[in-house]
């Protein structure tokens, strides 16, 4: 009989059998030593150790001057929500404007000029990518959501002159030119 340490402080009696070299284990052997062992080395568990370090990866970026600086490249932050009002006076000093609605949606009414690339197309990236990346864009959808992650597939495009105006009734209501279907 053996005695194995498994962690410090405790210790468990092991049966190696006899006809293996000492040092070795014969193949399929059980190791009870090992069994329910948590692993020291992680300091907590599989998933929770995976999820914690991923956060703590992903939290910081190094901005080339050799400090880490928190990560600053999230949608939200390159993408400024703007009211009706707000978005009518960006319109007015040449913002392009861009309906991520369907054509369907689009058909019913639209700000006027509008081009309206659908965000569930097929060929949405295709048609953001055809834009100039360092224009103004105002982008609007019915509610604000499908806007939202337009945007966001915009600015990981590189596009940086982004105003989300949420949804088509909000630009209605703030006195926008548009075409009814």
């Amino acid at each position: 009989m053996t005695t194995a340490r498994v962690r410090p402080g405790s210790t468990a009696e092991v049966t190696k059998p006899q006809s293996t070299p000492p040092g070795r284990m014969a193949k399929g052997a059980r190791r009870p030593w090992l069994e329910g062992a948590r692993r020291p080395w992680l300091g907590i568990s599989g998933a929770a150790g995976l999820v914690a370090a991923s956060l703590l990866l992903s939290g910081c970026s190094d901005d080339g001057t050799g400090t880490s600086t928190p990560a600053d490249t999230s949608a939200a932050e390159a993408t400024e929500q703007v009211d009706g009002s707000d978005a009518l006076a960006l319109i007015g000093d040449g913002a392009t404007v861009v309906d991520v609605r369907t054509p369907q949606e689009f058909d019913t009414g639209h700000v006027d000029g509008a081009l309206n690339i659908d965000l569930q197309s097929d060929t949405f990236l295709e048609e953001i990518r055809s834009l100039p990346i360092d224009e103004s864009y105002v982008v609007y959808c019915a509610t604000g959501n499908r806007s939202a992650q337009a945007t966001a597939m915009m600015v990981e495009e590189g596009f940086t002159e982004l105003y989300d105006a949420g949804g088509f009734p909000d630009l209605k209501a703030a006195g926008a030119d548009v075409t009814d279907g």
